[in-house]
């Protein structure tokens, strides 16, 4: 009898994680990662966002910081042309203006403007120092004007082209209840009004009434006033000089 010869093949002890196992396993880790942030960003703390009407309030605060940083960047440049302007009209010369300004107005008419606005506040500063030398608490009154708000420049214009506008000015401090209804009336009426004060202002102020007793009157009604004989003609002093001798 033949002996045949079967091989064996021995298997390793250790079993061998099939693929689609340790695919299952990676899905699993992952799942459990991504769970763990999940809780971790739950349990921190969540920022707390701003109030709607603060937000509203840096928004707007924001917007007008831009707006006020382009509205003098735009001033400062026209001043400067108009610097130019006034400075080429005393020399007899003519510059030429970019086109959006010539469409706007007419430079030299802007030239005019700038030199009433120049002498607008040349009389202001007159009436301040006038005020300043004649109402020693002139500073402190023409404050409350503030209280009115922003006073048009139209009424400092006609208060500055009266006789006294300092005077004017403090009247019109003094009584603030009337100086909130003048400017609440019509350009015309305003006017009037401001008359009325600088005529009031303008008069003389009378002298105050001597409390002081009259002085008594003489017996006889007489003034007793002793005549200056160094001044009298010589009639007068031969009459004089007889009535001297005469009470003797």
């Amino acid at each position: 009898m033949t002996d045949e010869v079967i091989d064996v093949a021995v298997e390793p002890t250790g079993q061998e994680v099939e693929p689609a196992q340790e695919a299952d396993i990676s899905s699993t880790d992952q799942a459990a990662v991504q769970e763990a942030e999940q809780q971790e960003q739950q349990e921190e703390p969540k920022a707390k966002k701003p109030d709607a009407w603060v937000q509203k309030r840096i928004d707007q605060l924001t917007r007008e910081k831009y707006e006020e940083r382009r509205r003098t960047e735009a001033l400062q440049q026209e001043n400067e042309t108009y610097r130019r302007l006034l400075e080429a009209q005393k020399d007899g010369e003519k510059i030429e203006l970019p086109t959006q300004q010539k469409s706007d107005q007419d430079p030299y008419e802007l030239a005019k403007q700038i030199r009433r606005q120049e002498e607008f506040n040349d009389r202001c500063n007159k009436a301040y120092e006038q005020g300043k030398t004649e109402f020693a608490d002139f500073d402190d009154s023409i404050k409350n004007l503030q209280l009115l708000g922003q006073i048009p420049q139209d009424f400092l214009e006609a208060v500055t082209e009266l006789e006294k506008p300092h005077a004017v000015l403090y009247a019109l401090a003094q009584d603030l209840d009337n100086a909130a209804r003048i400017l609440s009336l019509p350009p015309v009426q305003q006017g009037r009004e401001l008359e009325r004060i600088a005529l009031k202002a303008a008069a003389p102020k009378a002298k105050p009434v001597s409390k002081a007793p009259a002085p008594i009157a003489p017996i006889d009604g007489s003034p007793s006033v002793e005549a200056d004989p160094t001044k009298m003609s010589m009639d007068q002093w031969v009459k004089w000089r007889e009535s001297q001798l005469a009470q003797r």
